[in-house]
């Protein structure tokens, strides 16, 4: 059914778990669809550094979260921030229209592991 990169993601995602003593995790669902994204991270001096995801939903949803883990390793804060949903569908390689939503759901779980950290580290 899914070809090229997107199908390629599906099959054999990276950065698959949960990280151990975080710096943050967050997990969002879609309410449409019930999708689940879990997104857990390690900052240090502001730069994120590690990242993992765990999904409970369809395909694409494995492929947008493990994308969002690869897109945000390295970045700061505020450039993972900058992440859009057009960017992961990209970098994905193109998702069904039907299935957008999985990259505005990784979006979402970028902003809100962001915002768990910022939480957890007032400045």
């Amino acid at each position: 059914m899914y070809q090229g990169k997107l199908a390629q993601l599906i099959q054999h995602p990276s950065h698959v778990g949960e990280l151990e003593n975080p710096s943050a995790m967050a997990e969002v669902t879609n309410p449409v669809c019930d999708d689940r994204l879990r997104l857990s991270i390690r900052v240090e001096d502001g730069i994120i550094t590690e990242a993992r995801f765990k999904v409970y939903g369809c395909a694409p949803t494995i492929a947008t979260g493990s994308m969002a883990a690869e897109l945000i390793r390295g970045k700061s804060l505020e450039d993972a921030l900058r992440i859009t949903r057009e960017e992961i569908d990209r970098a994905v390689g193109g998702l069904p229209h039907t299935k957008i939503h999985c990259a505005t759901l990784a979006v979402d779980a970028i902003w809100a592991v962001i915002d768990d950290y910022r939480r957890r580290n007032p400045v």
